[in-house]
């Protein structure tokens, strides 16, 4: 049970740092285009601009966001798998779970 709790909080952090380092990386690319298009003096080109900018950047948010959910899911299920492969299934002991960790 040692590994397999091992394993399922190593995943759930490969999955953390993946989704930190994502969304960083896009609020960096976000800004730049933002302050570059603040120096477009054409008023319409500009707000066509920011609405496909920020657009864009809700759609990449909701993808990264489900990939953090959908790893996060994978890495409960195996250890769940590995739970059971251990002879110990029901009720989760550790009394946190996949519910916790759903709140990030």
């Amino acid at each position: 049970m040692q590994a397999a709790a091992k394993k399922r909080e190593d995943g759930i952090q490969l999955a953390l740092d993946t989704f930190y380092n994502d969304m960083s990386t896009k609020l960096r690319t976000r800004r730049e285009m933002i302050v570059q298009k603040w120096g477009d003096t054409n008023v319409k080109n500009r707000n066509a601009a920011f609405k496909a900018i920020w657009h864009g950047f809700g759609q990449s948010w909701r993808t990264s966001s489900l990939s953090l959910r959908e790893q996060r899911n994978a890495a409960w299920l195996q250890f769940r798998t590995d739970r059971d492969n251990c002879g110990l299934s029901g009720k989760d002991e550790e009394g946190g779970g996949l519910g916790l960790d759903s709140q990030f």
